[in-house]
C-alpha cells in the first residue's frame, strides 16, 4: 500500500492488509487531531479494495462516521483495537469473523459497541446475544449506519467533560496546582474566548480548517458550504442543535481541551452563549420567582462516580455547554441506557435552578433549536453546580440519582477559586493572558 498522500486520505478511509501498515496507521492517528470523538473500525477478511460493493458501503459509512479504519487481516485489527487510546471506536463486523475475534476484544474499554453484518440474522443472533457489547445483527448496511447514527448520538451525549472540586478546595497558592485542570483551563478558556473581539475572518479560519478535515467528505462538505452562507450569530443554537460536525468539533474540542481548535470556535462559543445570555434575559420573568427543575440522563465512569461518593456537597462543573430537559422521563431513558454500559454507571442528575440568581446563563431553546424540543433547556459552558444528595435508585442497578443545584454569583467557594484563577492569569491582554 503506497504511502497515502494526505492525512485527509487517511480520514476518509485506510485499508490495512499487513503489520506495517497497522503500526503506520497508528501512528498516523495519534498524530492527527480528531474533530469527532468516535471513529469507526470495519473489519472483513473478505474486502477487495476495488470492489463496487466495498466502495457503496464506505460511502454509507461515511455519513455516519469521518473516520473509517478498514482490516482484512484478524491480527492486525485487534492490534489496533488493544492500541488506540483517548477515543471511543464502533467495530463493524462479519457474522463468522465476530464469533472468532469478539472474545478477544470484547473487554478492551475504548470499545463502544459492536455492530454484526451477514446474511443469516438467525443465526447470528444466537451466539451474539451472550455479548454485552454487541448492539444488533444486521443485514443491511442501511439498518447499520442507522443503528450506528444512534450509537453515535449517545456516545455524544454522555461524552461531557465533568470537573469534581472537593470542599476543601478555594483556590488558596497551596491548592490552585491541585484543582482538576479541566476545571480551570475550561474557566480560563470562558473568560478569554467572550472578551476577545471578532471578525468575518475569524469564521472563515474556521471553514477552512474544517473543510481540511472533511476534505473527501462530500456529504459533510455540502454542509459545511450552507453553514458558510447561511450562518449567523443569531442562528448559532440552531447549528449547535444539529448534532453535526460543528456539534461534534466543539464538544470534542471543551472535553480534550484542544486550545488551538476551540480558539478557532471562539467566534462561535462566543455566539452561542451570547444567544443563551439574551434567551435568558427574556425568559427570568416567566418562572415568577419559582424554582426551576430540570433533569439529565447520561453515564459517569467508575472513576468520576466514586469522586462523588467520596465527596459530598463538593462542585461539579460540566465543561461543555449542558442539555438538560424538564421532562424526567426522557432523562431517565438516557441514564437506563447508559447503565447498561460496561463500566459505567447510569446517573440521574437532578438540577435546582434559582432563575434569578445563577452563575452561568441557561435558557428554554424551543424557539432556537434545530429540533424545536419545548422540554429542553440549555446551559452555557462551564456551569458549576454544588452536589446535594447521592441515592441508589430502587429496583434500578447500577442507577443513580445525583441531586444538584445550581451555584449562584454569591456562592462563597466558587468566588474564591474563580478569583484566584483570574489573578493567575491576569495580563493586559487576552492574548497575554
Amino acid at each position: 500500500m503506497s504511502e497515502p498522500e494526505s492525512k485527509q486520505t487517511v480520514s476518509k478511509s485506510t485499508l490495512a492488509t499487513t503489520v506495517n501498515e497497522t503500526t503506520r496507521l497508528i501512528a498516523m492517528y495519534e498524530r492527527r487531531r480528531m474533530v469527532e470523538n468516535y471513529l469507526l473500525v470495519w473489519m472483513d477478511d473478505n474486502i477487495d479494495r476495488n470492489d463496487d460493493d466495498r466502495k457503496s458501503i464506505l460511502v454509507q459509512l461515511e455519513t455516519v462516521a469521518n473516520d473509517v479504519y478498514i482490516f482484512i487481516q484478524r491480527d492486525e485489527c485487534i492490534d489496533f483495537l488493544t492500541d488506540i487510546r483517548g477515543i471511543k471506536m464502533f467495530l463493524l463486523l462479519t457474522g463468522t469473523m465476530g464469533q472468532q475475534i469478539i472474545p478477544l476484544i470484547h473487554d478492551i474499554s475504548s470499545l463502544d459497541s459492536v455492530y454484526i453484518f451477514c446474511d443469516n440474522k438467525q443465526q447470528h443472533e444466537i451466539w451474539a446475544k451472550n455479548w454485552t457489547k454487541i448492539i444488533a445483527v444486521h443485514t443491511s448496511i442501511k439498518s447499520i449506519c442507522e443503528s450506528l447514527q444512534m450509537g453515535v448520538k449517545q456516545l455524544q451525549h454522555n461524552d461531557v467533560s465533568i470537573s469534581v472540586i472537593s470542599a476543601n478546595e478555594r483556590g488558596s497558592g497551596e491548592n490552585l496546582n491541585q484543582l482538576e485542570a479541566s476545571f480551570m483551563y475550561s474557566q480560563i478558556l470562558k473568560e478569554i474566548l467572550l472578551d476577545m473581539k471578532y471578525d468575518g475572518e475569524v469564521k472563515k479560519a474556521f471553514i477552512k480548517f474544517l473543510r481540511n478535515e472533511y476534505l473527501n467528505n462530500g456529504s459533510k462538505l455540502k454542509d459545511i458550504d450552507r453553514f458558510e452562507h447561511e450562518y449567523r450569530p443569531e442562528s448559532s443554537i440552531w447549528w449547535y442543535s444539529r448534532e453535526s460536525y460543528v456539534y461534534e468539533a466543539l464538544n470534542s474540542a471543551l472535553r480534550t481541551l484542544q486550545s488551538d481548535v476551540i480558539i478557532r470556535m471562539g467566534f462561535l462559543l462566543s455566539d452561542i452563549h451570547r444567544q443563551i445570555e439574551a434567551l435568558h434575559k427574556k425568559q427570568v420573568d416567566l418562572y415568577q420567582g419559582n424554582t426551576l427543575r430540570v433533569y439529565r440522563g447520561q453515564s459517569l465512569s467508575i472513576d468520576d462516580f466514586n469522586k462523588l461518593m467520596q465527596n459530598k456537597r463538593v462542585l461539579i462543573s460540566f465543561n461543555n455547554f449542558l442539555s438538560t430537559s424538564t421532562d424526567q422521563n426522557v432523562s431517565l431513558f438516557f441514564a437506563e441506557s447508559a447503565s447498561e454500559k460496561n463500566n459505567t454507571v447510569g446517573i440521574l442528575f437532578q438540577m435546582l435552578i434559582d432563575p434569578e440568581d445563577s452563575s452561568t446563563p441557561f435558557a428554554c431553546i424551543r424557539d432556537a433549536s434545530n429540533f424545536g424540543e419545548e422540554n429542553e433547556i440549555l446551559f452555557s459552558m462551564h456551569s458549576v453546580f454544588r452536589i446535594v444528595e447521592v441515592q441508589k435508585l430502587e429496583n434500578k442497578n447500577p442507577l443513580y440519582q445525583v441531586d444538584l443545584k445550581l451555584t449562584s454569583d454569591s456562592d462563597e467557594q466558587l468566588h474564591h477559586l474563580t478569583k484566584r484563577i483570574r489573578e493567575e492569569v491576569s495580563g493586559p491582554t487576552v492574548w497575554t493572558r
